[in-house]
């Protein structure tokens, strides 16, 4: 919720931003659009706007200085240059270029506004949660000139998905000038062959084959042909089942240079010009949390503590997840220690906590958090509009499962024995397998890594292993 309050604070701030430019009361507009930047530091937009009123206000230098200041933000937390807009303005500034037609008025769009691209980008009914950091790292990734492909790479259920699309929002609203062809989104978790892939494409990018091009071969090469030019970010969801179907891709890195292409995958492309992200949990109480003192004393005000559940992104959205189902559910002291329990017990997995929170209508959270406990198929929700692989952690494994190599399936039966993390090489020792092996376990997100080199499966899957246990 408090990420929601946060955005809708800032598109009120520059509704009167936008308000004030148009009057020409660049103090005003200056005071509103201050208070965005001091709000999110990394809001170009904001910084722009600023820049102009400073600049109306005769304060040249001071605009001046404000294109600095972004310079070194964007650099210093994301690796990134300023978008051509905002370089554009500041010339206009420096030559002394901006005059009162020169800025955005009632209607019309001049020197630094946000241009108007085509997108396909679905409209998202929930609020957006933390993961502020891994958007940064996303961001910094797709502004290098070399990188061409993304790969986002996470278990089921960990947000890649919903991560991927508010990183395509954010290009969207800040560096929209980068790909005038459009951000595009394409869905492919139905998709099982090349085929199917040529056509998700074609949809999602309005490009009607041909009637005479019936051999796949030629359809690719048209499809390629149609975007070697293009400067776009097409953003493809669930690759994981096709990961032996990728001609397509390899042909997109190699005829069209202003591509970008954004992919999330439970595994990887292993592509050579692939980047990979790996994406985890939100963060989540410890265990010592939600069992010590100050969170089990029934007095405590959560809010404003620094032990508070409240700062931790899963808390936040377990809050946000159950307000839907039950809108006068708050965080009191009575049931905050379960929530932080519930959270601690999902490792922060988003799925699993909106699973829980969609209960709390009809089951205590004390009893859920020890249902949980017991057996994480206390986790599913029948809702018409969840795909059939979300409706239950249970789902999300075995479509995870379905996906691994007998062999693979095999090493980690044989690795539910091991009780809290353990080394790689105490793996290969007890259950055989090479290194090789191990490292592709890895790459499929069954087994994550811990401080201290250590490995550990991951415990939501621990379960199923055991119950395959050789």
């Amino acid at each position: 919720k408090r990420e929601w309050l946060r955005r809708e604070l800032l598109q009120a701030l520059n509704t009167l931003v936008q308000h004030h430019e148009a009057a020409q009361r660049w103090t005003d507009a200056y005071h509103f659009a201050w208070r965005s930047v001091e709000i999110d530091p990394l809001r170009e937009v904001a910084h722009q706007q600023v820049m102009r009123a400073l600049a109306q206000r005769g304060q040249r230098k001071a605009a001046l200085d404000q294109y600095a200041t972004l310079c070194r933000l964007l650099h210093d937390e994301l690796g990134a240059k300023p978008a051509t807009t905002t370089t554009a303005l500041f010339e206009a500034i420096r030559e002394h270029a901006l005059a009162a037609g020169d800025v955005r008025s009632a209607g019309t769009q001049t020197v630094g506004a946000k241009p108007t691209i085509p997108h396909n980008l679905p409209i998202q009914h929930t609020p957006f949660v933390g993961r502020q950091q891994e958007l940064w790292q996303i961001a910094a990734r797709l502004s290098q000139p070399e990188c061409h492909l993304l790969t986002l790479v996470g278990p089921g259920g960990v947000g890649k998905s919903r991560l991927a699309l508010e990183a395509a929002n954010h290009q969207l609203q800040t560096h929209a000038d980068a790909y005038p062809d459009g951000i595009h989104f394409i869905p492919l978790a139905t998709v099982e062959d090349n085929e199917q892939l040529l056509s998700a494409f074609a949809t999602a990018l309005d490009f009607p084959f041909p009637d005479d091009l019936l051999v796949q071969a030629e359809r690719q090469a048209a499809l390629v042909a149609h975007l070697q030019t293009k400067q776009a970010l097409l953003l493809l969801d669930n690759y994981e089942q096709l990961t032996d179907f990728t001609d397509l891709i390899v042909a997109l890195l190699t005829a069209a240079p202003h591509l970008r292409l954004l992919i999330t995958s439970r595994v990887p492309l292993h592509l050579h010009a692939e980047w990979l992200l790996d994406i985890g949990g939100l963060s989540y109480p410890t265990a010592a949390d939600w069992t010590a003192a100050p969170w089990a004393a029934s007095t405590m005000p959560w809010t404003g503590e620094s032990r508070s559940p409240v700062a931790f992104e899963a808390v936040q959205l377990f809050i946000s997840a159950a307000q839907r189902v039950l809108p006068d559910f708050t965080l009191t002291d009575q049931v905050a220690p379960a929530v932080a329990r519930l959270c601690f017990l999902t490792q922060g997995l988003p799925l699993a906590i909106e699973l829980a929170a969609a209960q709390v209508r009809n089951v205590p959270l004390a009893a859920l958090a020890e249902a949980v406990q017991r057996n994480l198929d206390a986790l599913a929700t029948t809702m018409r509009d969840v795909p059939l692989r979300h409706r239950s952690l249970r789902a999300v494994f075995d479509h995870s499962w379905m996906l691994l190599t007998p062999a693979l399936q095999q090493l980690f039966r044989r690795l539910a024995v091991f009780r809290g993390s353990f080394t790689a090489e105490a793996a290969q020792i007890v259950t055989g397998c090479t290194p090789t092996l191990f490292g592709a376990l890895v790459a499929n997100a069954f087994v994550r890594e811990v401080p201290e080199h250590s490995m550990t499966p991951r415990d939501l899957l621990r379960e199923r292993g055991s119950r395959y246990l050789l």
